[in-house]
């Protein structure tokens, strides 16, 4: 993206923060993870606005992290007894 274009978009609110670095070593999980044994030809992944699923008062969250990642996070157990195995989070940007 040219500059002009980068320089342009934060502005408006948004920046250019580049493309993935493929050369960056893996995520570190940390000590005892294990990589889930689900077939992909069973896998379903589910998707969601982080959003909307915990933006209202009857999600169980606490009103600062309502329509957050972190409001999602404090959900984790509730999605695993459900059945969740992926999920795809659509963000929640504010415009």
């Amino acid at each position: 993206m040219p500059h002009h274009d980068a320089h342009r978009n934060a502005q408006k609110g948004s920046t250019w923060w580049g493309t993935f670095d493929f050369d960056a070593p893996a995520f570190d999980w940390g000590p005892g993870y294990t990589r889930p044994n689900t077939p992909l030809s069973q896998l379903v992944i589910y998707e969601m606005s982080v959003r909307c699923f915990t933006a209202d008062e009857s999600s169980g969250v606490a009103p600062e992290r309502r329509g957050t990642y972190l409001g999602v996070a404090d959900k984790v157990l509730c999605l695993r007894c459900a059945g969740w195995l992926a999920g795809w989070l659509a963000g929640s940007h504010v415009h």
